[in-house]
This record gives structure tokens, sequence and C-alpha cells, in this order.
């Protein structure tokens, strides 16, 4: 099986992404953690992603799908299930992904409301080396800004700040939305690498929304 999770920022993907991978093994690609692992390297690739993630800007696409790219053909036959989080997010990724050899049983749009976003996404912590995503209010470590596995510290990341969401929303609306239509089309048409697209409400509770993504799996806990 393999998925994709589309949303905007602070829809949920990490935290459903996290539930699949517990309750059935999904191997997650995570875009924004494998760009911010290529940030620690000390080049010039490095640091542009770098400065676009701290202004809240989208990665140009050639970029994006150079690290995605890589991590897909490594390990897509590994795997039983392979999850796409926040990949693609735009229409020009999405043609990328569409010329490339995989097929991709679902993918799942998590609609959630703007003020809801601003509220998750100001309050988020994140543990880097894993990728376990923690919330001040919602789902708060045992400690405060301590991983509860590892005793790491967590972060609080800089494009997670109020008015960079602000400003990663309308990047979304723009870029990334209209994604939503496209592989709509592209399924009526019976072409595209995408067979299947499934709204989600991401308002609701982490629990009520990952119940509907395993209703339409089909996954037997």
């Amino acid at each position: 099986m393999k998925i994709i999770l589309l949303g905007a920022p602070g829809s949920g993907k990490g935290t459903q992404a996290q539930q699949l991978k517990t309750k059935f093994g999904y191997h997650v690609i995570t875009a924004s953690n494998a760009l911010r692992s290529y940030m620690q390297k000390d080049c010039a690739l490095g640091q542009e992603i770098r400065a676009n993630m701290d202004a809240g800007q989208l990665v140009s696409d050639a970029v994006v799908w150079q690290v995605i790219d890589s991590h897909i053909k490594k390990e897509a036959n590994a795997y039983p299930h392979l999850l796409l989080d926040g990949f693609p997010r735009s229409l020009n990724q999405l043609e990328m992904l569409n010329r490339g050899r995989e097929t991709y049983d679902y993918m799942f749009y998590l609609d959630v409301d703007e003020q809801a976003v601003i509220e998750r996404v100001c309050g988020r912590r994140v543990h880097i080396e894993s990728g376990r995503v923690y919330h001040t209010k919602f789902a708060p470590p045992k400690k405060a800004d301590i991983d509860d596995i590892t005793g790491e510290a967590l972060i609080h990341r800089a494009d997670d700040a109020e008015a960079v969401v602000k400003k990663r929303i309308a990047t979304y609306l723009e870029k990334t939305q209209p994604i939503v239509e496209q592989v709509r089309q592209a399924i009526a048409t019976g072409s595209g690498q995408i067979k299947k697209i499934i709204t989600i409400n991401a308002n609701a509770k982490i629990d009520a929304v990952t119940e509907a993504i395993i209703a339409q799996l089909g996954h037997a806990e």
C-alpha cells in the first residue's frame, strides 16, 4: 500500500503519519524532515533550503524532488506500506510524481479551518531525529519540552511562529490547494499515478481522523 497525505501546515499530516506507522508499520517519507536533515549539511544546497524554510517559503521544486526521489527509489520496494507526508506541494511537483514509476493507492486530503491551523502549529514541538510531534495543549510530552522516548530536547521550529504560519497558509492556498482538483481530474480521465483521492475532515479529534483514514484503507488492527 502506498499513500499520500495532503493538507495545510497544521492539518495533522505528521500526526496521522505517526499513527499509521505505529499501527500498521508504514514507512514514512516526510518532505519537511528530509529537507531539514539536508539543512545540517555544510553546502550551498543546505543553506538554500535553510533560508527558504526559515522565511516560510517553499523550497524550489527541483530541490525537493532531488531529495524526495532519492528516498522513493531507495525505499519503495523495501517496505510493504509507504507514506509520503508533505509531497507533492505544487502542481509542478505533482507532475514530477506522475512521471515517476510508483503508483499510489490513495491521496488523503486533510481539510481543516485556517484558525485551527494557527492554533495547532504555534503550539507544536518536534523531536528532530525521530520526527515525533507534540503539542503544548493537545498532545503534550510527559515532561515539558522533552521527548518521551529519548529524553532529548524538543524544539519550537522557526517556521512555526505565528507570522510565518500565516505566510505558509497563504503559500499553501496558492501553490498546494490546486493539487486537489488536479488529482480529481486526472482520476476521472484515468491518468496520473494516484488511483483515488479522499477528503477527510481534519477539524475532528486525532483519533476520529485516524479512524476515518483506516476505514478507507481497510487495514485490520
